[in-house]
């Protein structure tokens, strides 16, 4: 063979595979190109995946473990809207149906007047070959906890049918990470073959994706009518119960744990989410780790599955408070009062009748709220409280001092019915008669209202820790008021605040005031 040959050749063996590389590269930047349209990000407050639309009207077809949740959805989508192309956002997506096999599921954006991007489904195994290229297309979720972006992985398909418990899936070797679930496999015709599912952990490069090829309409049915696990549900849910036990016991310090237990308790509702207890364990889950939006939803779910479940709707008035929605948060504790039975433990109890009259306070609703107070205190024998004194305070402005005197009085004989009576007549009496308060004197002067100016320094933060009816302390302006409610003969009333300085260390100091 002449040199100028082998020169040839060996020429021809470097540059070849790179000539190939390129071809494949470019390839991969046209399919990309031409599918981006179609693969949309699906996600709720803990997460999501991603979808792949089928229809111009937005039907998306995507896994089920992704939209398998009682949160709120929404939906990214390259979308055309009076002849312009831009990326929407799309809030309240519906899941309209699951398979009842596969992990698959149908999510439906109603968005009127805009045409979505549908991709190319397979309708034959025979786009799906071993050895094929194949490309993953999803929005992955990165740890830095930032928007994700659409990419693009490529692989080959290690076998076209691989069967795990009896369902079939397609093997591949291209990345599948977290948030690509729900996206687009793809051949090298750009034809969607599979919807990524699976990513086996602690293996290298075996991901699993859900064939589309046969895949009908009519094998999707109602989401309530698919049939879960329960045995392998409660199995996870005692593994997380197992470990917030291991939290309580380090006095709620091991977030490590909880979180874990919250994977663990979403994965049970994942397989039998028609389960409440799994929604109201969560809710609790979430209260701990103060993910109140969570807790909310979840609790919702729970309320929404079991009406008469007493302990979700105390999670969802808990959540409700502190998510500063009191008037809600009453709602929730109201309904509760029909739950209550004579087993009921006597916290949970006067817990419920606490917080409610301090809800209907802050919601302005002062005659059921003294009410509360009152059929609270009827059922312990107690004299009121920190929290109660200031319940009647804020009352004494808005209902008037019999109604006041004529249930504080009362002994037994509280029921539902009775706090709408005594509310209606509250509504229908006149309202008491309360002097506005004078502006702050330099020295105190005979009145109605007693004001004094309060000051601690600016190294400590103060804040009241229990004062009598009456008594209200501005903060910004440090000032102290106490108007003597209708039924109070007090001459001398003693505040006590609770001080603490920038290092978190606490006193107590008491303040007294006197009328002339």
């Amino acid at each position: 063979m002449r040199p100028e040959r082998i020169l040839f050749l060996a020429i021809g063996a470097i540059f070849l595979p790179m000539l190939h590389a390129d071809a494949g590269q470019s390839d991969a930047a046209a399919l990309f190109k031409t599918l981006e349209p179609s693969v949309v990000l699906i996600s709720d407050e803990e997460g999501g995946g991603s979808g792949v639309v089928i229809s111009e009207d937005g039907l998306i077809l995507t896994c089920y473990h992704v939209v398998n949740t009682p949160l709120d959805l929404s939906v990214d989508a390259i979308v055309e809207e009076d002849g312009k192309t831009a990326r929407k956002s799309f809030p309240r997506a519906e899941v309209i149906g699951v398979h009842k096999r596969y992990d698959l599921a149908l999510l439906k954006v109603d968005a009127p007047g805009i045409r979505f991007h549908p991709a190319e489904l397979s309708e034959s195994d025979e786009d799906t070959v071993a050895g094929g290229t194949c490309y993953a297309i999803g929005f992955p979720f990165l740890p830095d906890g930032g928007k994700p972006s659409i990419s693009i992985t490529r692989g080959i398909i290690s076998a076209p049918r691989r069967e795990m418990d009896g369902v079939p899936y397609i093997q591949l070797d291209a990345a599948i990470n977290p948030g690509n679930s729900g996206g687009a496999l793809i051949n090298d015709d750009g034809m969607v073959i599979g919807i990524p599912t699976i990513r086996i952990e602690g293996s290298d490069r075996i991901g699993l994706a859900s064939p589309v090829a046969n895949v009908k309409r009519e094998h999707f049915i109602d989401p309530a009518d698919r049939e879960g696990d329960p045995a392998e549900a409660l199995r996870l849910s005692n593994i997380a119960s197992t470990l917030l036990m291991r939290d309580a016991f380090s006095l709620q310090t091991d977030d490590e744990a909880v979180v874990i237990a919250i994977h663990l308790q979403r994965q049970a509702l994942a397989l039998e989410p028609n389960n409440a207890e799994w929604s109201t364990a969560l809710a609790r889950m979430n209260k701990r780790m103060q993910r109140f939006p969570l807790t909310r939803a979840y609790a919702e779910n729970a309320v929404r599955l079991d009406p008469d479940n007493l302990y979700a709707r105390m999670l969802l008035a808990d959540a409700h408070s502190a998510l500063d929605e009191p008037a809600k948060a009453a709602q929730q504790r109201l309904a509760c009062l029909p739950l209550l039975t004579d087993e009921t433990e006597s916290g949970l109890r006067n817990a419920l009748f606490t917080e409610l009259a301090s809800e209907l306070a802050a919601a302005d609703d002062h005659a059921r709220a003294v009410y509360v107070v009152s059929w609270d205190l009827a059922q312990t024998g107690s004299d009121p409280g920190p929290a109660q004194r200031l319940v009647l305070q804020r009352a004494a402005r808005a209902v008037s001092e019999p109604l006041i005197r004529e249930i504080m009085d009362r002994k037994s004989g509280h029921s539902i019915e009775g706090m709408e009576e005594f509310a209606r007549e509250a509504a229908n009496s006149a309202p008491p008669e309360i002097p506005a308060a004078p502006q702050v004197p330099e020295r105190p002067e005979r009145s109605a209202t007693v004001t004094a100016e309060v000051s601690f320094g600016e190294e400590y933060s103060a804040t009241l820790a229990d004062a009598p009816p009456g008594v209200r302390y501005d903060a910004a302006a440090g000032v102290l008021e106490w108007t003597p409610v209708p039924f109070s003969t007090s001459r001398e009333v003693r505040v006590l605040f609770l001080l603490q300085d920038g290092e978190g260390n606490e006193e107590f100091h008491v303040e007294t005031m006197r009328r002339y």
